[in-house]
């Protein structure tokens, strides 16, 4: 019976995935809070999640954050996966003005993400270090 519900909710989640509505952090921030004020069941958030794409990345904190508001373990584990497929996005622009540059926590966040991904992609790869460079190319003579 429970190998049925299974099932069951990942076709539901595959289908409402694939008509995914695109959200940022600070919509989903708010649909979460409605969530919990509406005193939801955690396989209806965890189905309301499924059926989201974001449009920006979710840094640590806020991950942090979301993931405190919730109380049952499948809309957890569903928050957890829209975080690890957001760190492949663009960072929150109300975080960070076009031009400017991040500061040196968020880039050390940065930094942590981007190891930790590919730790998690690559695990028996070598300890190469990634980092982002803005400097531009230059030929060699």
């Amino acid at each position: 019976m429970k190998l049925a519900a299974i099932i069951a909710m990942l076709i539901c989640g595959a289908q409402s995935s694939l008509a995914g509505k695109r959200i940022s952090v600070a919509q989903l921030d708010e649909m979460l809070r409605l969530a919990q004020e509406g005193g939801k069941a955690d396989a209806q958030i965890a189905r309301s999640l499924a059926g989201v794409e974001l449009t920006e990345r979710i840094t640590e904190s806020v991950r942090t954050r979301l993931l405190s508001r919730l109380q049952g373990p499948r809309a957890r584990d569903v928050l957890d996966i829209l975080a690890e497929v957001s760190a492949f996005l663009d960072g929150p622009t109300e975080l960070q003005a076009p031009g400017e540059q991040p500061s040196a926590a968020q880039q050390n966040a940065d930094s942590r993400d981007r190891s930790r991904i590919r730790n998690a992609l690559c695990p028996h790869a070598p300890g190469f270090r990634l980092h982002a460079s803005d400097a531009p190319f230059r030929r060699l003579p």
